[in-house]
C-alpha cells in the first residue's frame, strides 16, 4: 500500500492555505495508483521519501529530491513516472521497530578540532555519519582527524561519509586523502544518500546485530531506492 507523507506551510483554518490541495492531491495518488514505496507529497510534487530533504522554511516547495526526479508531479492532471517505482514486495509488509539511537551525524567545518571530534566518537556511540566536503574530501594535513577516525573504527565504531552537496556524490577515490580513508582506516562511501537517509539506514543497520563488515557493504548498497547503486564507490 503506498504511505505518503504531506503536510503544509499555511494552517488549514487560513483562508488561502496549501493545507488543503497537499492533503487531497495525497488522498488521490494513494486511491489511484499502486506506489509500493514511502513518499512525500508537497507543492506539486511526489517524492521518494528516503531521498527528500527539507530545503526551505518558509517557501511551498518546503522539500526537495537534489539526486532524484520526482515519482510524480500535479498539472492539470496527476501524473507517475512508473519506471522510477520500486518493485511491489514478495512478502507481507513488516515493521522493524528496533533502532540504534547511538549514532550522530557530524558535519567538518573550517578549523575544527580533532579533540572534539575524538571525544563525540568515543563509547556509547556506534556509528556517525561524516558530512565532508565535495566528494568525500577531508583535512589533506590533518593527520590527527586521520588518527581519530582510524581509533574509532577500530572500537567498532562505523563511518559512512556522505558530501555536504545537497547534489551529488560522495567518491572516495577521486583523492588521496580518500582512498586513505576507505583502503586504510575503513570508512564507506554514502554515495548520493541524504543525511536524513545515511543516519536512518546506519541506525537500522546496527540494531540489526549484524557484523561490521556487512554493515559496511550493506551502507554502499542500495535497499530501498535510498541511493544510486552506480555511484556508490
Amino acid at each position: 500500500k503506498p504511505v505518503i507523507i504531506t503536510g503544509s506551510l499555511i494552517p488549514f483554518a487560513d483562508v488561502y492555505n496549501d493545507a488543503r490541495r497537499n492533503l487531497i492531491v495525497s488522498v488521490l495518488y494513494a486511491a489511484r495508483f499502486d506506489i509500493p514505496e514511502v513518499c512525500i507529497f508537497f507543492n506539486n510534487q511526489l517524492l521518494r521519501g528516503n531521498r527528500a530533504s527539507k530545503v526551505d522554511t518558509f517557501g511551498l516547495s518546503a522539500f526537495a529530491s537534489p539526486n532524484f526526479p520526482p515519482l510524480g508531479t500535479l498539472g492539470t492532471d496527476l501524473s507517475l513516472r512508473q519506471d522510477l517505482l520500486l518493485s511491489p514486495p514478495k512478502r507481507r509488509f513488516r515493521v522493524f521497530t528496533k533502532f540504534d539511537e547511538n549514532v550522530a551525524v557530524l558535519r567538518l567545518t573550517p578549523g575544527f578540532s580533532d579533540t572534539v571530534v575524538r571525544n563525540l566518537l568515543q563509547p556509547p556511540l556506534r556509528g556517525i555519519v561524516l558530512e565532508m566536503y565535495g566528494v568525500g574530501n577531508a583535512p589533506a594535513r590533518r593527520q590527527g582527524l586521520m588518527d581519530v577516525l582510524a581509533e574509532a573504527v577500530k572500537r567498532g565504531v562505523v563511518i559512512v561519509v556522505i558530501s555536504q552537496c545537497s547534489r551529488g556524490f560522495v567518491n572516495l577515490s577521486t583523492y588521496a586523502n580518500g582512498l586513505a580513508l576507505r583502503d586504510h582506516i575503513g570508512v564507506v562511501s554514502g554515495a548520493d544518500m541524504t543525511p536524513e537517509a545515511a543516519a536512518t539506514k546506519l541506525g537500522y543497520l546496527l540494531a540489526r546485530g549484524l557484523a561490521n563488515d556487512e554493515i559496511r557493504t550493506l551502507l554502499h548498497t542500495n535497499i530501498r531506492g535510498e541511493l544510486s547503486p552506480s555511484q556508490s564507490t
